[in-house]
């Protein structure tokens, strides 16, 4: 139980590591689609959706909602929403196979 408890340590470390690095050497990113989920997360904001074109989802839109349209806030979320995945892809494939190195490299490698 120990080790597994190392592995999930490594795990979250490895992990925030890696998107520290990403957020010193790499800036947030507006893609051609991008104004199209903020038009989304505005008119769920305001209940307004007679521009509406169904052509996203509601998904993403209110995941920027919920950050406040912050490209820092939504990278946060996002990086810790990683970081989680990663543990629980360890924690699955520990409980699966017993094995810690498989649930190491699972979760270093989600």
């Amino acid at each position: 139980m120990k080790s597994y408890r190392a592995i999930l340590v490594a795990i979250l470390v490895v992990g925030a590591l890696a998107r520290i690095l990403t957020a010193i050497f790499y800036q947030p990113l507006w893609g051609v689609d991008t104004g199209s989920y903020v038009e989304l997360a505005r008119q769920i904001q305001h209940m307004d959706f007679h521009e509406y074109t169904a052509i996203r989802t509601p998904g993403y839109p209110l995941f920027i909602l919920l950050n406040a349209y912050s490209p820092g806030l939504i990278w946060l979320s996002q990086s810790t929403l990683g970081i989680l995945s990663a543990l629980i892809t360890a924690s699955i494939v520990y409980r699966l196979t017993c094995s810690n190195s498989s649930a190491l490299w699972s979760g270093v490698l989600a």
